[in-house]
């Protein structure tokens, strides 16, 4: 390879590179909202729940549980189970997902899963998660049919 030549795929290198990068802070600036997001006082603690727009950027909630600036317990809310105990993620495994009614009553934090996994079975989850101020516990769900 003569000197021309590499000095022409050093440029594209770099060029390339630029256009990456470019591309990379335009996207990292782009704020993206939450479709639905609350705190809940937990005796000295905050529960934190982010739900965002699951068709157009995470379909898992986030929840967190805080006390001033320190993170207790934080989680994603992707792994369910159907009504086979068959575990499935909403990242990957679904064609279809909407979290609704998402809301704190008693400790817990309830909320539904409105799902179609890959191969047309679809169903709805009752979900519960129960708290303290010092920790987060398992999720509980149940499988319901979808109403007629």
């Amino acid at each position: 390879m003569n000197q021309f030549s590499r000095a022409i795929g050093l440029k594209l290198l770099l060029a390339s590179a630029v256009f990456i990068a470019l591309g990379c802070q335009a996207q990292e600036s782009e704020v993206v909202k939450p479709k639905l997001a609350f705190d809940v006082e937990v005796g000295k603690s905050r529960l934190h729940y982010l739900q965002y727009n699951a068709e157009l950027y995470y379909p898992c909630p986030k929840i967190s549980l805080t006390r001033g600036d320190k993170v207790l317990d934080q989680r994603d809310l992707c792994t369910y189970q159907d009504r086979f105990g068959n575990s499935f993620d909403i990242r990957n495994d679904i064609s279809f997902v909407e979290i609704d009614d998402a809301k704190v009553e008693n400790n817990k934090l309830a909320f539904t899963v409105d799902v179609s996994l890959k191969g047309a079975t679809a169903f709805l989850l009752k979900c519960t998660l129960p708290f303290d101020e010092n920790k987060l516990g398992e999720q509980h769900c149940t499988v319901e049919d979808l109403p007629n």
